[in-house]
């Protein structure tokens, strides 16, 4: 069924247990490389098996230029493949894929039409990807997006990369500065 590979959890752990029976903690150069071992030994085990990975990958490959990216975004949510549409959007703009796919997926939609400025994307485009969530996800109000439409076109693609900065650190780093931030408002 999985090909003999462990289910991903457990290699996780698996390799932090044996990364920590293995360490050295006198020898800090020796403990920060299998650190760094350990995680591409988990990054090359997810590669492996997240369809996202695949994506990116493609993405990557792709390397749209400013001009080819919004036919492809459109292009991507027209033949219902979200996951290449998020993984365009975050190589185009420096996200994390899970950041480009949970700023896709919110209901709002405020985040992503902050990312579609910051790569650029002008008004007609912007309109193509709304309406095309819309028709896949009756939910979001499409009326309130229309009502909204001027005003996200009229946002600077510079304020919109500098808005999207926090998404571009990884998700536990952000985690932890926002712990950080709760201790120091007690």
């Amino acid at each position: 069924e999985n090909g003999g590979e462990l289910p991903a959890e457990l290699h996780h752990r698996l390799v932090w247990w044996v990364a920590a029976a293995i360490r050295d903690p006198r020898d800090h150069d020796t403990d920060r490389a299998i650190a760094e071992a350990a995680l591409r030994a988990i990054a090359a085990h997810d590669e492996g098996e997240r369809a996202d990975a695949v994506a990116m990958r493609l993405a990557a490959a792709i390397a749209p230029n400013p001009r080819e990216l919004p036919d492809l975004l459109v292009e991507a949510l027209a033949d219902r493949r979200v996951g290449l549409f998020t993984a365009l959007l975050a190589h185009a703009a420096g996200l994390p894929h899970e950041a480009a796919r949970a700023v896709t997926l919110e209901p709002g939609g405020d985040r992503l039409w902050l990312a579609l400025r910051a790569v650029s994307l002008d008004r007609a485009t912007i309109a193509r990807v709304a309406l095309a969530l819309a028709e896949a996800e009756p939910a979001r109000d499409i009326d309130a997006f229309a009502d909204q439409l001027d005003a996200i076109a009229a946002i600077d693609p510079v304020a919109a990369r500098a808005a999207l900065l926090p998404l571009t650190l990884h998700a536990d780093y952000r985690a932890a500065i926002r712990a950080l931030a709760r201790s120091e408002d007690r």
